[in-house]
C-alpha cells in the first residue's frame, strides 16, 4: 500500500472517530493551556481559541488532536492536525493539485464504501474548493455526514466537518502537506452552522521547521 493510499484511509479513519465522538461523555489528554506552543519536531502550532479544549499529542506520527465537549448541548468539536507524506515514485511526480484532488476524491469514496453503502451514516453538501487564509493557499472538501441516534427517541445528529490540506514551497522536493480538519457534532435543531474558528487559527498558527 503506497503512503498517499495509506494516509487517505488514515483521512476515512478520521470520520469514522469523529461518529464515536458523538457518544463520549469524557473526554482524554491533557487540558489545553490557551496559547501554547505544541512542538512536534517537525513543526509547531498553537491550540484553537477558547477554554475546554483537551489535546492529545502524537509525536511518532506528526499528529495533534483536540477535542471540546459541551455536554449541555450535545455538542463537540475536534480538530486534527497531521503531517501526510508521499512514498510511492509515480506519485511523487504529481503536482501539488493532482495529489489534493486524489486525497480528496479518495476520502470521499471512501466514505461513500464504509459508511453510506453500509447504512451508517448519510453524506451530504461535499464541496471542494481552494482558499486563502492569510499567506496560505489550501485545498479544501467540507461535507456533512448524519443518522439518527440510538435509543427510543432516535434524535437525529449531525457532523459538519471541513477538510484543509496545505503544501509548503518545499513540497516538491521533500513531498509533505498537511492536513487540518475541523469536525462539529450537534443534534438537529441545536445548530445549524458550524464555527470555522477553531480550525483556522491553527491554520494560521502552523510554523514548518
Amino acid at each position: 500500500m503506497n503512503g498517499l493510499m495509506r494516509n487517505n484511509i488514515k483521512a476515512v479513519l478520521i470520520l469514522l472517530f469523529l461518529l464515536l465522538l458523538s457518544c463520549v461523555t469524557t473526554l482524554s489528554g491533557r487540558q489545553y493551556i490557551q496559547g501554547s506552543v505544541i512542538d512536534i519536531g517537525d513543526y509547531s502550532i498553537i491550540g484553537p481559541p477558547g477554554d475546554g479544549w483537551f489535546v492529545n499529542i502524537q509525536k511518532s506520527r506528526r499528529t495533534v488532536e483536540f477535542k471540546k465537549s459541551n455536554g449541555s448541548k450535545n455538542e463537540s468539536f475536534m480538530v486534527r492536525v497531521f503531517r501526510n507524506w508521499i512514498t510511492d515514485e509515480k506519485l511523487k511526480r504529481l503536482s501539488e493539485k493532482e495529489v489534493a484532488d486524489d486525497f480528496r476524491e479518495k476520502e470521499e469514496v471512501g466514505m461513500l464504501m464504509m459508511g453510506v453503502m453500509r447504512g451508517k451514516y448519510m453524506l451530504t453538501d461535499v464541496k471542494k474548493d481552494t482558499t486563502m487564509i492569510v499567506d496560505k493557499k489550501l485545498y479544501l472538501m467540507s461535507y456533512r455526514t448524519s443518522g439518527l441516534s440510538k435509543g427510543p427517541t432516535h434524535q437525529k445528529w449531525i457532523i459538519d466537518s471541513v477538510l484543509y490540506l496545505f503544501f509548503p514551497a518545499d513540497f516538491k522536493e521533500n513531498h509533505f502537506f498537511y492536513c487540518f480538519q475541523l469536525g462539529h457534532h450537534f443534534m438537529e435543531g441545536s445548530r445549524e452552522k458550524g464555527d470555522l474558528t477553531p480550525i483556522i487559527s491553527v491554520i494560521n498558527s502552523l510554523k514548518i521547521k
